[in-house]
């Protein structure tokens, strides 16, 4: 009888000691099996739900259950990553006829997932896909455990991500994805934006840059009038100045730092956390996700923050031999193996009263 009740304790403690899953920190399973499944019933069977057009040219783009073809495309970008993760998890962990349905699973919710990516359209969601997909894979590994080789890594998909914008090389890489050298325009824009900023250092102020004369500017000078600067960087620098920049700075560090120590130190979360970091940054670099409640950005500030959470949360005391008793404990506490833990101070009517059992 007294084993059955320390394995139930034990059980029980085992969840705070676990941590959340992977497809918690994306969000929730739940909300990934939902989104991506009716986004295909929508662009198949309801087009008036899963279908849009483009206002300036009036061409057809599936939206599925985003209101744009780039809101579709970070939906299955998320949510695939998620995806992705549980397989391998699948791989790592299960075992028998249970391995094998989550293999399935995980593998037509991607089959759907890549459906999705080649009717959105998405290129830049499509790449950042790709690349969390190859540094996931890495960091599940043991060369995984070792944080130079992330650092290799993570620098070198950044620094070739970085380099398409700049060099040569963007003509023979847009085409590939399927878009022309200009970047859908975005290079132009960019241009016009760095001209027409006046505010270096602080910025027009928060969400105000695309507000009045500024818009209206715009507008009238790209005939597909843009609301932002697709570009995450650039727009916090045109709204919050280099201030802003630098408080986003130490944000990127700090969280990749915690998204690295989270690799070697919590294989089951780590690796999905780095993908959403390092995938975010490489995400903003043709689209403004920096802001707001942007699905992006929010799964950013999970992988850069979430480390603290999966701490491992002792449920009991350690185990106190009856034959050799302590100082502090009561005979009571001294005779059973595991003790409970104290409880918090509670306040009540302006004092303070300590609750002992």
């Amino acid at each position: 009888m007294g084993t059955a009740k320390k394995r139930a304790r034990k059980a029980k403690a085992e969840p705070a000691s676990r941590g959340l899953t992977p497809t918690e920190v994306a969000g929730g399973k739940p909300s990934a099996a939902v989104l991506v499944p009716v986004s295909v019933l929508f662009i198949k069977y309801y087009p008036e739900y899963g279908r849009g057009y483009l206002a300036w040219v009036w061409t057809p783009v599936y939206v599925g259950v985003g209101t744009t073809k780039n809101a579709l495309g970070y939906v299955c970008l998320i949510c695939g990553l998620a995806s992705y993760w549980r397989l391998l998890e699948a791989f790592r962990t299960d075992r028998g006829t249970l391995r094998r349905r989550r293999i399935v699973a995980h593998v037509l919710f991607l089959a759907l997932t890549a459906w999705l990516f080649n009717k959105a359209d998405s290129s830049t969601s499509l790449a950042s896909f790709g690349l969390g997909v190859f540094l996931m894979t890495v960091a599940a590994t043991r060369l995984g455990r070792r944080p130079v080789v992330i650092h290799v890594i993570a620098v070198l998909l950044l620094a070739v991500s970085a380099s398409v914008l700049s060099f040569d090389a963007t003509e023979y890489v847009t085409e590939g994805l399927g878009r022309d050298a200009s970047l859908s325009g975005r290079t132009e824009l960019w241009r016009n934006i760095l001209d027409y900023a006046n505010a270096p250092w602080l910025g027009t102020g928060f969400e105000s840059f695309w507000l009045g004369r500024r818009s209206e500017y715009f507008w009238k000078l790209i005939w597909w009038h843009p609301n932002q600067a697709h570009n995450g960087y650039l727009e916090t620098y045109i709204n919050l100045g280099w201030v802003g920049i630098g408080f986003l700075a130490i944000m990127i560090v700090h969280g990749y730092r915690t998204a690295v120590k989270a690799c070697r130190t919590n294989p089951e979360v780590g690796p999905m956390q780095l993908a959403y970091v390092v995938v975010a940054l490489a995400y903003n670099l043709t689209e403004a996700a920096f802001k707001g409640i942007h699905p992006v950005w929010i799964t950013f500030l999970l992988g850069a923050t979430w480390f603290a959470s999966t701490a491992p949360q002792p449920e009991y005391a350690e185990e106190v031999q009856p034959n050799q008793p302590q100082q502090g404990l009561s005979q009571k506490v001294r005779t059973r193996k595991w003790a409970p833990r104290p409880r918090r101070a509670i306040p009540s009517f302006g004092t303070i009263r300590r609750v002992e059992r």
